[in-house]
């Protein structure tokens, strides 16, 4: 368990700086940029009543 959370961890720190050869912020940007539907995105700093707000205004 020890060396998972190890491993869990390393990854989650390179997410945002890594390049297409793991898991990455830059392969999950091109996948959502490459989707026919369109993508909503959140952030998860706003208030939740702004969340849902947003969430119901796209659903509209």
């Amino acid at each position: 368990m020890a060396a998972a959370s190890v491993d869990f961890f390393k990854w989650a720190a390179a997410y945002d700086s890594a390049g297409p050869e793991q898991r990455s912020l830059i392969g999950h940007e091109a996948w959502m940029a490459s989707q026919p539907a369109p993508v909503l995105r959140l952030d998860s700093a706003a208030p939740v009543q702004d969340l849902v707000a947003t969430v119901l205004s796209e659903l509209r």
